[in-house]
């Protein structure tokens, strides 16, 4: 998600917990490969140890998108260019 798309209040976009799995589950279903997706998220969420970082975009109450990126990713750099 790009930062000028969060110019709404709205938005929010933080790292996703256990509780957000839920909610980004059906984000999930219309992809081809949504349990390799879907894994990769609840691993990057439930597991400390994981080398991925998950994330979730929601407005009010509703995800509108999740991602996951590597840990070994320059994050000041994302920081910098999205609202994260």
């Amino acid at each position: 998600m790009h930062r000028d798309s969060l110019l709404d209040a709205d938005i929010l976009v933080r790292r996703a917990v256990a509780a957000d799995l839920d909610l980004i589950k059906p984000l999930c279903e219309s992809l081809d490969e949504k349990e390799e997706v879907y894994d990769d998220i609840y691993d990057a969420t439930i597991n400390p140890e994981s080398k991925y970082l998950s994330f979730i975009a929601k407005v009010g109450d509703n995800a509108i998108g999740a991602f996951v990126c590597s840990k070994d990713i320059n994050l000041s750099y994302y920081k910098s260019h999205f609202h994260i």
